[in-house]
This record gives structure tokens, sequence and C-alpha cells, in this order.
């Protein structure tokens, strides 16, 4: 074969590929073009981060300051309703609870501006919240107290009030109401664990301290006042009435110790002993003159012992209690009770002794 030749076939041979391979593309792309008009239409996912459960925010409170400057500042009232929104026995009786809220309707009706409230829990981290819902909203101010046990109730320490009262600083002025005439307390020593404990945190914390004592604890009050002159304690209570001079004597030593002369101890507990509105008001408007007379000759030695540290109060806790029938009732026996003693007691008594014991402002609160 000469050169030429070759030449030609290899050319020949050259074009047969070329087109071989251009045959092939071109069925792989109509293939592919068939495919993609068989398949459907696919969206493009956008990238998403995968959805986070988000807890939902606790509620958030602002506490606002209420100014006492009313006719009458209540020394002495109970919230029972964060343990038991039913009844409860307490007192020697049974009852619902008052709230807040309508104690403050009754307050702001018969000037008094403010109030010291008792709060039982048996837990203030789960019924904080409810405690401040229950002063939201009110026309008067309270100064609450701590009322706390453990998870029994005869579980009283020092570390249960402190649980308490952590982190809550400023929605509490005092620890208390502790009565050592019921429940776990009874028969109990003011001398013994855990109340040295509590006197001395009373003092460090600024928190007025309440109590109601007996007859046993009589003699261990005047060591305790001693022992502990910083602390602030605030008593009350029939049973110290019944020893002639025994209070007297004590507010005149102790210029720590404050007495609150409520309208149950005036009414020797016939606000506990009735059952209800009814059976009351039948009582109080048989008797209201005789027990004007009676707490009025109890009150004035008081007063002369110790005029700028004994106040009024009403040791309220039931529903009932806060009607209007009875609160007007209430409010009629004070306001007598005061314009029968001397001038120079009046507003003491009524209010301006417990300004200066407590402050000026009562607390509410309102949710942000």
């Amino acid at each position: 074969m000469s050169g030429s030749d070759i030449r030609i076939f290899l050319v020949s041979l050259l074009l047969l590929i070329i087109i071989s391979i251009s045959g092939c593309t071109t069925k792989t792309q109509e293939e592919n073009l068939s495919q993609i008009q068989q398949e459907p239409f696919q969206p493009v996912q956008e990238q998403t981060q995968p959805q986070q459960n988000i807890a939902p925010q606790a509620a958030q409170w602002k506490k606002q300051s209420v100014a006492c400057n009313g006719d009458f500042f209540d020394t002495h009232a109970h919230f029972d309703g964060l343990e038991n929104t039913g009844e409860v026995f307490g007192h020697g009786n049974a009852y619902v609870s008052l709230t807040p809220k309508e104690l403050a309707q009754r307050m702001s009706e018969h000037k008094v501006s403010c109030g010291i409230l008792f709060v039982s829990s048996m837990d203030l981290n789960k019924d904080y919240d409810s405690m401040r819902e229950s002063m939201q909203g009110i026309n008067a101010g309270f100064l609450p107290f701590i009322n706390v046990f453990g998870s029994s109730r005869g579980d009283l320490s020092l570390d249960v009030i402190k649980n308490a009262h952590n982190g809550r600083e400023e929605a509490f002025f005092g620890i208390g109401e502790y009565g050592f005439y019921t429940g776990p307390l009874t028969g109990t020593s003011l001398t013994a664990d855990p109340w040295p404990a509590i006197f001395e945190y009373a003092a460090e914390k600024d928190l007025v301290l309440m109590l109601h004592p007996t007859q046993l604890q009589a003699n261990e009050i005047d060591t305790m006042l001693s022992k502990y002159p910083n602390t602030k304690v605030v008593l009350h209570g029939y049973e110290l009435l019944s020893t002639p001079t025994l209070l007297e004597n004590l507010l005149r030593n102790h210029k720590n110790l404050y007495w609150t002369y409520d309208l149950a101890t005036m009414f020797d507990g016939y606000l506990y002993r009735t059952q209800n509105s009814e059976e009351f008001i039948l009582w109080y408007d048989a008797n209201k003159q005789q027990y004007l007379r009676s707490a009025r000759s109890k009150l004035l030695p008081l007063l002369e012992a110790a005029p700028d540290r004994v106040m009024w109060g009403t040791d309220l806790v039931a529903a009932w209690h806060v009607e209007p029938a009875v609160y007007n009732r209430l409010m009629e026996f004070s306001n007598e009770l005061v314009d029968s003693l001397p001038a120079e007691h009046q507003d003491n008594f009524a209010y301006a002794n417990a300004v200066r014991t407590f402050g000026s402002t009562g607390i509410k609160f309102e949710k942000l």
C-alpha cells in the first residue's frame, strides 16, 4: 500500500470514530431529556433549623408602694387561702379563708389604708405567684409576714423560714404569727430551738417577729426580750391579759416589745366562736356596749404603760368576716372605742403607732 493510500485509510477511520461518538452523545442527551420530562417537578427544600420547644416565661411582677395615710392601720389579719381554697380548720373553728382582695375592698371603704397580713404556706416556692396574684389590683396596702412550716405542720426551723424569705425580701416585713396555744407549738418552750436562731435572724434581717404566747411562755418572754434586745417582737392574745399587770410590766421593761389589741381578743373570741355572719351579728348587736366598756378598761392601762407601742387590729381570717354587714360593725365598734379614749391616745392607737413600728407604706403587686 502506498503512502497516499495509508493516509486516506487513516482519515476515513478517524471520521468513523467521530461519527460514532457523536451518535452516542446525542442519544444520551435525548434519554436524559426524556427522563426529566417524565419525572414530576420536585421543589427545592429550604434548609431550616429544627423547631425548639420554648417554655412559657414565668409571670413578671412589679411591687408597688401604697401610702399608709388612712384613719386606721390593721396590725392583724390572716390569709390562709394559699394552702387550701376550700374549708380549713384553725383558730378553733372551720372556715373558708378570706382573700386579700375582699379584705382590701372593705379596708378602703373604711379608711383602713394598710394592714399586716400573715400569709400561711407550706411551700412559698410554689405559692409565691399565687400570693402576688392575690394582692393585684387592690386599693389598700399590705405588709405580708411569713407564716410557714416545713413539709409537715410540726416542722418549724430557721432553714424553713430562710427558704421562704430568701429571694423574696421585697415582699415580707416580718415573721409570724406563730401561736403557742394550738397545733405543733402547744406546750413547747420559747427559749428552746429553733427560737434563739429565729430571734437572731429577725434582728439581722430587720424583720418583725409576731407571736401569740400562752401563760406557759410568760416568763420566757421576759428572758428572750432581754437576751435579744434588737429583735422587735409583737405579741397578742387574751392569755397575757388574764394575769393582772403582767403585760403592763413587760411593756414598761422592754422597749422592743409591742402589743396589738385586736377585735377578736376584745370580743373574747366570739369572732371565732360564732360560725357565720348571721350568728355574729346577733351576738354583736346584743353585747356591743358591754364589750366596749370591757375593751376600754383593759386598753387604757396598756396605753399608759407604752403609749407608742400599743396598736389596733382585727384578727380577721374567714371570708364571712369581710362581708359588709360584719365589717361595718367591726369598724363601728373600733371608731366608738377610739373616740372614747383620751385625745392623746386616739391617733396613736388607731394608726400612728403602727406606722412608726412597721413603716409608712404597704405594698401591692401588678403583673407586667
